[in-house]
């Protein structure tokens, strides 16, 4: 059923996972119900799934791996229904399937049973007998502080998702900004208010998420939540603002969202000082961890090349990504650039990888019309790939010899 199955993990540890005949068999059954289902016969393709789930409870789940496993099964099972329309008695036959598995499973394989049920949950009874479990799920988890309870949390959105099924959109609100501690309910309520154009309301949910105690799975940048609530409303200085704080630290697809809010020439007097502020911050940085380097991007966007041509020459190997804005306007300082990249990295190249690098350093040059300063620096190289046959056989492959 499950065992190790030649599969690499990056530490080294090994962990239990479904063997491939496991997985097979699965996905034979799963074939099978989607055919009934696709056909119309929802109890035949329904047993099938229900057999599946049924099954896989019983497995001893403690490895993280095989508990990833099982939920993707129960995706898998979801996605059988995701483009079925069914009628109230096929979908209560399926809650009866499935809904009394769900105290036999715990952690995430329960959570995405519970959407499972969620999903065929279509009559009044079905869905408040789903409503019930969840609440009293929630009231019998604990909340360890500092983080959240993925249980709870569940129980919480698909308790807010039954209100927008039944279509009482006004509760659903109200729950949702009732269970605000929670980072994905503070989403759902942001969203809702957002939508109606409160924007007064959906600033302060955003502003206040510094305050919450909890996070959700996957923790949101609410900053960037703000900044849609400037653009939506039309606030012009707070998207400035916050567009040009975001560039500061790195955020570079907020350049032209900064400089499309000025006119033509109301951007001109407040550029050369974002440039400075942008220059001052990168020469802060440590050069590691400066990738992105904004700086250069704006400066480029800019058409300033004489500062960026500055810049790159205190950094030479930063030519080759900038070289096609930087020609034909300073054909002979670049050319200087990749000759002080090519005779520092050919003092320095070790094995054939590095020596087919330092060829295609040559080719780059050659190609973009330095091909007398690519030969002269194959000359000054000679004394050292003349004791490297490897390195001269990679150089002669560029035909500057």
């Amino acid at each position: 059923m499950y065992g190790w199955d030649e599969y690499e993990y990056e530490d080294e540890e090994e962990d239990w996972q479904f063997s491939s005949i496991f997985k097979k068999k699965i996905e034979q059954l799963l074939g099978m119900a989607r055919s009934a289902i696709q056909r119309g016969d929802i109890h035949h393709g329904g047993s099938i799934a229900s057999i599946v789930v049924h099954e896989l409870c019983s497995l001893d789940y403690d490895s993280e791996y095989l508990l990833s496993e099982i939920e993707e099964v129960i995706q898998q099972v979801e996605a059988l229904f995701d483009d079925v329309t069914l009628n109230n008695d096929d979908a209560t036959w399926l809650f009866g399937q499935f809904f009394p598995e769900v105290r036999d499973y715990d952690d995430g394989p329960q959570e995405e049973l519970l959407r499972l049920c969620f999903q065929v949950a279509q009559t009044e009874g079905d869905q408040e007998v789903l409503r019930n479990y969840l609440v009293d799920l929630a009231s019998d988890e604990t909340q360890t502080e500092g983080a959240v309870n993925n249980t709870i949390y569940t129980s919480l959105e698909l308790q807010h998702c039954l209100l927008v099924k039944q279509e009482r959109l006004d509760d659903a609100k109200a729950f949702a900004l009732d269970h605000l501690a929670y980072e994905g309910m503070r989403l759902i309520a942001f969203e809702s208010v957002l939508e109606a154009k409160d924007y007064a309301s959906s600033e302060k949910l955003a502003k206040e998420k510094e305050s919450s105690a909890y996070s959700a799975r996957i923790s949101l940048d609410w900053s960037v939540l703000l900044f849609t609530v400037y653009q939506e409303s039309g606030n012009k200085a707070q998207v400035r603002s916050l567009a040009r704080e975001f560039l500061l630290h790195d955020k570079l697809a907020y350049y032209p969202i900064l400089k499309e809010s000025y006119e033509p020439t109301e951007w001109e007097t407040v550029v050369g000082g974002l440039l400075d502020d942008l220059q001052a911050r990168d020469g802060a940085k440590h050069a590691s961890l400066n990738r992105q380097k904004p700086y250069l991007e704006v400066l480029k966007g800019e058409g300033k090349l004489e500062r960026l041509l500055a810049y790159i020459q205190k950094q030479p190997y930063l030519v080759r990504i900038y070289q096609d804005v930087l020609l034909p306007h300073h054909m002979e300082e670049v050319f200087a650039l990749y000759r002080t990249v090519l005779l520092s990295k050919g003092e320095t190249v070790a094995n054939r990888n590095e020596y087919q690098v330092l060829a295609s350093l040559l080719k780059e040059l050659a190609s973009i019309g330095g091909k007398a300063v690519a030969k002269e620096c194959v000359l000054a190289l000679e004394p050292r790939y003349m004791k490297r046959p490897a390195m001269r056989d990679e150089i002669r492959k560029v035909g500057l010899f």
